[in-house]
């Protein structure tokens, strides 16, 4: 192609070189306005990943300065996902500085105040510092002042938190935010700390600005309203420290034989019951004893299978793995360290672990793909992984059921189940670890060997004429 020759006259020489210097010139100046984007770790703003929940909250807030400063952060606004967030961004601490206070009512539930410092337990995990804590203590015909950013936990005497529990229904919470004020309030109390759990995971986010300097914020204009049907069956056990309860008897499963008759370790699903026998043999300290499992319809109680003997010793609980397909059993005395994972389908043995320490008791939640195991010698228990290595610290029981016979356990998405014998009881933790309620249990004075609790339905199993099957209902009357 041959260039046109007027870009090479004298007459045009200078003006070409001043239009590309020109153009030069913008380049520099684009180039030096690009900023270099945010770090950015978010815990999951809406849509975004959920943050890991903090497990040693104390709730003793630190001494931080009150006023906001009123410096700007310098900050970009491109490529992080946050910035897609509609209605712009609530700051609730920068520049080392927390700009929003917790409030909760003064006359509020015990829960309440584990919801305020579970979340200010996050915040501090988040920004180094945790929010001032107030109470809704205020003089009668008093308004909130709109110029005091605040999160308001649970029903306080504010209208805020009224104008926001209107019409909500059973189980259901909101969260909304309103100016400078975030309600985060629930139908009853049982269910708030599943409100402050998607606080967290849902709506908080944390970054940092070009120094170095955390920033947390929310969307601003928040408003979730949970599904009724969001919150579990069994939430309103976090709301006493004792239950009472009722018990339907549903079926009882007959001994595979006349002498492998002892009800001991069972695991019910919803649709199958598998029931360890025992044939107890004292003189070898239980080391000899026979074991079978008898594997039953959940809704009939009718027989399915039998397994062949089995060396599982005092076979004292079972839980189901559903990742590996397996029921885990637990050999308790004499061998008190091993498990036997068991085929479900034809109850033959797959193989046999050696755990790390003595246990009684066992109970695997696939969300967490984790197992809870009650440590021989009392009734404090502790996490093991998939790979069944120890997790975390021991986890001490509450002394209110000091001196009872441990049995099995069971877990849930929320809490964690003992069977307590003498005074046939249930206790009930949650997944800190910390003492949530007991369960009085209705059977008569049979012994309870095990535990299960589906999709919010508690089953216990009893020692007698074979294993009677329960179904126990907590009271959850005043």
């Amino acid at each position: 192609m041959q260039l046109c020759p007027f870009l090479f006259c004298n007459k045009y020489k200078s003006l070409y070189l001043e239009f590309i210097a020109f153009i030069l010139l913008l380049a520099c100046l684009f180039s030096s306005c690009q900023s270099t984007p945010l770090e950015t770790d978010k815990t999951g703003s809406i849509n975004i990943t959920d943050a890991t929940e903090d497990t040693d909250a104390t709730g003793v807030p630190d001494t931080t300065d009150t006023a906001a400063d009123s410096a700007t952060h310098d900050e970009t606004t491109t490529s992080p996902a946050w910035v897609d967030i509609p209605g712009g961004r609530l700051i609730l601490f920068e520049n080392n500085t927390p700009y929003f206070s917790i409030m909760y009512g003064e006359k509020c539930s015990p829960l309440t105040l584990q919801c305020v410092d579970d979340l200010n337990a996050e915040i501090k995990k988040l920004t180094g510092k945790q929010f001032d804590l107030k109470t809704d203590n205020i003089k009668p015909g008093e308004t909130l002042n709109e110029d005091d950013p605040l999160i308001m936990i649970g029903a306080t005497a504010y209208k805020e938190s009224a104008d926001a529990m209107i019409g909500l229904e059973k189980n259901q919470y909101i969260i909304v935010s309103q100016g400078n004020h975030i309600v985060i309030v629930a139908e009853n109390d049982s269910v708030l700390p599943y409100a402050i759990k998607r606080f967290i995971s849902d709506c908080l986010s944390v970054t940092k600005d070009n120094s170095g300097n955390v920033i947390l914020f929310v969307s601003d204009g928040i408003e979730y309203l949970s599904n009724p049907g969001e919150c579990p069956m069994l939430a309103y056990l976090r709301t006493k420290d004792k239950f009472i309860s009722t018990s339907e008897y549903l079926y009882t499963v007959a001994a595979p034989g006349n002498r492998i008759n002892v009800t001991q370790g069972g695991y019910l699903d919803g649709n199958y019951f598998y029931q360890a026998f025992i044939k107890k043999d004292t003189a070898s300290n239980e080391a000899n004893n026979v074991v079978r499992i008898v594997k039953s319809d959940a809704k009939t109680g009718k027989i399915i299978k039998i397994s062949g003997d089995l060396a599982l010793n005092h076979a004292n609980d079972i839980t189901y793995n559903p990742k590996i397909n397996a029921l885990l059993v637990v050999h308790n005395n004499p061998n008190r360290s091993l498990v036997t994972l068991v085929d479900p389908d034809t109850l033959e043995v797959i193989r046999t672990v050696t755990l790390p320490l003595n246990i009684y008791c066992m109970t695997y939640n696939e969300e967490r793909d984790m197992y809870v195991v009650g440590i021989s010698g009392g009734q404090n228990f502790i996490f093991l992984d998939a790979d069944f290595k120890v997790v975390g610290k021991v986890h001490v029981a509450t002394t209110k059921t000091a001196g009872y016979t441990t049995q099995g356990a069971s877990s849930d998405n929320d809490f964690i189940y003992f069977v307590l014998y003498n005074q046939n009881v249930i206790t009930v933790y949650d997944w800190e670890g910390r003492f949530v309620t007991i369960i009085v249990l209705n059977v008569g004075n049979i012994e309870p060997e095990n535990i299960s609790v589906v999709n919010g339905e508690i089953y216990v199993v009893c020692h007698s004429g074979g294993a009677k099957v329960f179904k126990i209902i907590p009271k959850n009357t005043a």
